[in-house]
């Protein structure tokens, strides 16, 4: 799994690039399903994840997903 967050703060943070909008868009949706389907990605091939102490969580995709 990559971070899709970490490649968002190496990218300097661009606001049309969050992963948020990047997943709702359809051929994201495409290419998460197409990956969970050929590549046993998981149930997503995404997840997210929250420091316990209430800091930003992560976004984590599976390398092709993260990829594209």
């Amino acid at each position: 799994m990559l971070s899709l967050t970490d490649m968002w703060k190496a990218a300097r943070r661009p606001d049309e690039k969050r992963s948020a909008d990047w997943l709702s868009q359809v051929a994201t949706k495409e290419i998460v399903g197409y990956i969970r389907a050929t590549l046993d990605a998981g149930v997503s091939g995404i997840q997210s994840s929250r420091d316990g102490r209430g800091v930003d969580g992560s976004t984590w995709a599976h390398g092709q997903i993260a990829f594209a």
